[in-house]
């Protein structure tokens, strides 16, 4: 892997809102050929962008580190509604119109992204730690478990034999404003 992986948004991904997953790929290639970027839609309290996805990325600006979005593929579904968001906000209290091309749906916040390349390796999840937040510090490999499908991870290395590999196949440079809140 040519990119520096010390700072990481992991994320599982799958069929959202009855969309395929071929679906949303082919639309998230077309917002970054109009838009010159991505909005990866999200849910769940994980990854929150204000608690999680902003501290952690000011560690990685002082660390004048690159962050990705790392993503691995789950046979699991998401039904909710295809509701489609009008606007965004990185604060919730200022809310701008969704950029042209960009299409997020069904989602309560976003990650902001370059664009999504498919890739195909093993990651060890066991040589990162939570980064951000109230389990900061605990084993990746550990967090990330039954309905656990996201988080932050800065690399630490494993020289122990207890490696927990997850196959990524989809990664993406974080950019600025970096995660969003999405509002219908």
């Amino acid at each position: 892997m040519e990119n520096n992986l010390d700072f990481i948004v992991y994320m599982k991904y799958g069929m959202h809102t009855s969309e395929s997953v071929q679906s949303i790929l082919d639309r998230k290639n077309n917002e970054f050929i109009e838009a010159g970027m991505i909005f990866w839609g999200y849910g769940g309290s994980l990854c929150h962008p204000i608690n999680q996805i902003h501290p952690f990325v000011e560690k990685a600006i002082k660390k004048n580190a690159d962050i990705y979005l790392i993503m691995s593929r789950t046979s699991s579904s998401h039904f909710g509604e295809a509701i489609e968001s009008k606007e965004y906000s990185s604060n919730k209290i200022d809310w701008i119109q969704m950029p042209n091309g960009i299409h997020v749906i069904g989602s309560k916040h976003a990650i902001a992204c370059g664009e999504i390349k498919r890739c195909n390796f093993d990651l060890d999840l066991n040589s990162y730690s939570v980064g951000v937040g109230k389990s900061e510090g605990i084993n990746l490999g550990g967090f990330i478990r039954d309905r656990v499908d996201k988080a932050c991870g800065i690399m630490i290395g494993n020289d122990t034999p207890q490696k927990k590999f997850v196959n990524i196949t989809l990664i993406s440079r974080l950019i600025f404003p970096y995660a969003v809140f999405m509002n219908y």
